[in-house]
């Protein structure tokens, strides 16, 4: 559980802003799971946010923002029940200073993180005094490290630099789309660098093996920074590894020395996505949208001018052509009340028109990012961009799912892609998640039915399946498979061929007229006895007994009919091949 004071811009220190960001006004509440008010007379969520402008306009000397914006999210899956998501909320409020002050607060469930937005009023309600606690931000995590055992959550906190310039890193990854210089060392040649570390005895050893990389070791203020050879790119070294620090290293290798000149240099093997031909292709494509957003915000512009002209003209006319009429003065005073109000709702019909139009331009030609670009292409199913977007994902941990072979993007008429390359499809009223890895669904759903997500498993993997999780979802999965007569093949879990025959095996120690069973194979030829077909799950199977064994064969549903129109008893015989004539239709 994390919990972070967002700061908004002094154009955004509106709390009328953020209630209605949080209770999602602009999408009728579709990204929003509950709303809690607290310390309001109202339990309706615009009358208590009118309550706190109320309190708000009583201090009119303060200068700071009045609006204290707290977000609290958890980690993936895990879901706080209400009991515990209030006492989270109250409690973390109070580490600040405001738990009696009035606050707005709604979870949002669109993200794979559950995360609850909290606005809160830090005007106190008693004395009308703004409340601005000192290192609020520390006070914060430190609670949360506190709730997350008293609640039994996951644990996600970290105590060491090192680790934490490492989340940091992978969170620049992540969120920009570009891998950084230090992840990329850290995948390529931190192990090297180490393993020289343990032998080197000069500091050409371990600018050697920077050179051959294409980078490069240098002295910066009181430590050492690697960078690449182009100077484009740089890190402190000590956040590679503790054992680069400029005085572990002078310790073992003497006064610190630069590298060689008289070396050639290797060209770098960093390379951000600055030089991929995805991000070349967005920004061929942001150029184009802003040139043709550009143009039709200008031929906007223009008609919006010439109507407002027009109208401007027209009006003149017609006062004059009033002036020169014969009324009273009365009667021309009034007509010209009427004129001036005709042309202020002709001056508003425009100026609506043009704001309206304004949107759709930026609608039609958004400014993307590049990560909104790949999330754009993505949802066309273009699999590079989706590949490139589950590259930097957060690192999920197992949950309940289902997996299996192949990556197949299914052509769904509603789904969406997520920030991190994950693709939502509305299935039966279900919203199944393809994060790259496995199918799943929320907590919810499954308490519901896993039908809908078994189906989208076998659309995506074909028959054979391999359920992840714990062990009640996986008995649910495989009682649906059962249940429902679908024939897929889950990892560990038996065929409906070979269920049909365990079954007959096991009902034979209590009916003992019930002959052996035993699967057909490619061995078994000759002549054989028709005792009828049966339909196990999603698949046919015919009986054909030879002496006192009675083999179970599958066969496609395009031979179904051939099977109903024989006779029980009737003799099949078969060749090595395996196809099948009647005894009778031979002899003829």
């Amino acid at each position: 559980m994390m919990a972070k004071k967002v700061l908004s811009p002094k154009s955004k220190r509106d709390v009328r802003f953020l209630v209605l960001y949080a209770i999602d006004v602009k999408d009728n509440g579709k990204k929003v799971g509950d709303v809690f008010i607290n310390n309001c007379y109202s339990l309706e969520p615009l009358l208590a946010l009118k309550e706190i402008e109320i309190i708000q306009d009583r201090n009119m000397r303060t200068k700071s923002d009045k609006t204290f914006h707290m977000v609290v999210s958890f980690p993936h899956n895990e879901i706080p029940t209400t009991e515990q998501l209030n006492d989270i909320e109250q409690s973390l409020c109070e580490s600040v200073g405001l738990g009696h002050h009035q606050r707005i607060s709604a979870t949002h469930i669109n993200t794979d993180n559950y995360h609850l937005h909290v606005v809160i009023n830090k005007i106190d309600p008693d004395t009308y005094k703004i409340v601005d606690k000192y290192r609020d931000a520390i006070a914060l995590m430190a609670k949360c490290a506190e709730l997350e055992k008293q609640h039994g959550l996951k644990l996600e906190h970290w105590n060491e630099n090192d680790d934490q310039l490492r989340h940091t890193d992978n969170i620049i990854d992540h969120f920009s789309g570009e891998q950084s210089l230090l992840s990329w060392c850290s995948e390529n040649i931190k192990d090297e660098l180490e393993d020289t570390l343990t032998k080197a005895s000069r500091w050409s050893d371990v600018h050697r093996v920077l050179n051959q990389n294409g980078l490069k070791l240098e002295r910066a203020g009181s430590g050492l920074v690697i960078k690449t050879t182009d100077d484009k790119a740089a890190i402190k070294a000590s956040s590679l590894s503790r054992n680069l620090s400029l005085k572990k290293l002078e310790s073992t290798l003497g006064p610190f020395s630069s590298p060689s000149t008289t070396k050639s240099r290797q060209p770098s093997r960093y390379v951000n996505d600055k030089n991929d031909y995805l991000y070349t292709a967005f920004q061929k494509h942001k150029q184009e949208q802003a040139k043709n957003r550009k143009a039709r915000l200008a031929t906007l512009k223009q008609t919006a001018a010439r109507q407002r002209l027009t109208l401007r003209v027209e009006h003149a006319l017609a006062r004059e052509k009033l002036k020169a009429t014969a009324l009273s003065g009365y009667l021309k005073r009034d007509a010209y009340k009427r004129l001036s109000a005709n042309h202020k709702v002709a001056q508003k019909i425009v100026t609506t028109h043009y704001a309206n139009e304004r949107k759709k331009a930026f609608e039609q030609h958004p400014s993307m990012t590049f990560r909104d670009y790949l999330q754009w292409r993505a949802l066309d199913g273009h699999k590079a961009s989706l590949i490139k977007l589950r590259h930097k994902q957060p690192n999920l941990s197992t949950t309940n799912g289902i997996t299996g072979e192949g990556d197949k993007f299914l052509s769904a008429p509603s789904k969406t892609v997520d920030k991190h390359g994950h693709v939502h499809y509305q299935y039966h009223g279900q919203t199944v998640r393809d994060d790259g890895r496995q199918l799943s669904v929320s907590d919810d759903a499954v308490s519901v039915s896993v039908k809908p997500l078994v189906e989208m498993a076998i659309l995506k993997y074909g028959r054979d399946i391999i359920v992840q999780g714990d062990d009640a979802f996986k008995r649910k999965v495989e009682a649906c498979i059962t249940d429902n007569g679908l024939n897929v093949r889950l990892a560990g879990m038996k065929s409906p061929l070979e269920d049909f025959i365990d079954k007959r095996n096991k009902d034979r120690e209590k009916i003992t007229s019930i002959p052996i069973h035993k699967p057909f194979t490619e061995k078994q030829t000759g002549t054989f006895s028709f005792e009828g077909y049966r339909n196990v799950r999603d698949e046919s199977v015919v009986l054909l007994k030879q002496r006192d064994t009675m083999y179970v064969k599958s066969f496609p549903r395009s031979e179904l009919g051939y099977y109903k129109s024989l006779h029980k008893g009737v003799s099949l015989s078969l060749n090595p091949q395996h196809s099948h004539k009647q005894d009778n239709e031979w002899e003829r």
